[in-house]
């Protein structure tokens, strides 16, 4: 009986023990198991064609990739066909908007950041700001305006888009003194806040120096990572001084930024000449760097079968 007690106490010890860590083996291996999702699909055929090596017939004449990507975009290309690798993207946008005197909206002018900018390097700490300078003619019906930085291009966009040094003047100021609306990103001689944060995901924008009374440059950041919403930071529509119709602003700011699209993407090639290929995807983090191992699906376009076909010889006595 105490031999019979003391196993029971053993296995006891023991399950405390080692459940918790089998448990974790479980859940790693469940997160192990979590990948790239890809489906082929032949011509219009609704039904994808599985496994990892796939013969499609000779005569297919389009064949479709349809990727979910574990990560939270992906770039892809099919070797055997592409050297470079693409990646499904879209733009997030600077904007000038104009308004009557009512706070309606009259136009708007859009600048898009789009894909990778010169000088992008996986984070806004390590990537190089380009400097761009626009002139932005004031529309009919305006009186004044507003500066917006958005992630409202399609829902789908992520990435992250950095702007800094926003600066706004005009020369042609109906007969008064040359008009400085920004300078920095701020209203000159002016302690009033100027920038909010909106859109549909807010938190998703953020700032560095922004702060009242902070002298340092500021800079405005959208790190969107949610691709069913935006974010965005825009001026307050009364801040800035009123404008004119026909009035000439000159724009100008720095920014970097690194865009692509999140969730499921499908590309089609169409009529690929016999040969192997290899559909490869590839998970990328926000910042555009690779991430996860590489998926991969391997497909063969045979030869036409007559061009396979090797002639029989004719067995018979000729007439000597």
């Amino acid at each position: 009986m105490e031999f019979h007690l003391r196993s029971i106490s053993q296995m006891t010890t023991f399950r405390t023990l080692c459940f918790p860590l089998l448990l974790c083996l479980t859940s790693h291996a469940r997160a192990e198991a979590a990948s790239t999702s890809i489906k082929v699909f032949v011509d219009h055929s609704l039904e994808p064609v599985s496994g990892p090596k796939i013969t499609v017939p000779y005569d297919t004449t389009a064949l479709q990739f349809s990727v979910e990507p574990h990560s939270l975009c992906a770039q892809y290309k099919l070797g055997g066909l592409e050297t470079e690798w693409r990646q499904p993207t879209d733009e997030m946008l600077f904007i000038i908007r104009f308004l009557n005197t009512k706070g309606d909206q009259v136009s708007q002018r859009t600048f898009s950041a789009k894909g990778k900018s010169e000088g992008w390097h996986g984070a806004i700490s390590q990537s190089r700001f380009t400097p761009r300078r626009e002139i932005v003619t004031v529309p009919a019906d305006a009186a004044k305006f507003s500066v917006v930085m958005s992630s409202a291009g399609p829902a789908a966009v992520v990435g992250i888009f950095a702007v800094s040094g926003v600066t706004i003047t005009s020369d042609d100021n109906h007969g008064k003194p040359p008009g400085i609306y920004l300078k920095d990103s701020r209203i000159p001689g002016s302690t009033a806040p100027l920038w909010s944060k909106s859109g549909t995901h807010p938190s998703m924008a953020s700032a560095i120096h922004l702060e009242e009374n902070n002298v340092e440059s500021p800079m405005l950041i959208i790190t969107d990572d949610d691709i069913s919403a935006h974010a965005d930071w825009v001026t307050d529509i009364n801040a800035l001084p009123a404008v004119v119709p026909g009035q000439s602003l000159e724009v100008e700011w720095n920014e970097t930024y690194c865009t692509g699209l999140g969730g499921p993407f499908s590309n089609v090639y169409e009529r690929l000449p016999p040969g192997k290929y290899r559909f490869m995807v590839q998970g990328l983090d926000i910042g555009g760097e690779s991430v996860d191992a590489m998926s991969v699906v391997s497909v063969e376009v045979p030869l036409p079968y007559w061009k396979n076909f090797t002639a029989i010889p004719q067995h018979g006595s000729d007439a000597s």
